[in-house]
């Protein structure tokens, strides 16, 4: 279901605002891949900056676990991903 603007700026600003850089870093990927590919926390624990590719403005993660599959990030969370796969 679609998140409420109000929700989604707070998920930004609790990004945003963790202590160090690392901590920024992991907090946006979890953004891009949690709610930008529906990823599960499973799921999520076994990504890895290797299964996400990168076209253009556009960005694919292969997820691995009990369900593998290539799922599109939404097009607004893509930019989330950016730190972690630049780190």
């Amino acid at each position: 279901a679609p998140y409420p603007a109000t929700e989604t700026a707070w998920m930004w600003s609790w990004a945003r605002a963790q202590n160090t850089d690392l901590q920024r870093i992991n907090a946006h990927a979890v953004l891009g891949l949690c709610r930008g590919a529906g990823l599960t926390t499973a799921e999520l624990l076994l990504a890895r900056a290797g299964d996400i590719t990168m076209v253009d403005s556009s960005s694919v993660i292969q997820v691995r676990g009990d369900s593998p599959r290539r799922v599109p990030v939404e097009p607004a969370w893509v930019r989330a991903l950016g730190p972690a796969l630049d780190a």
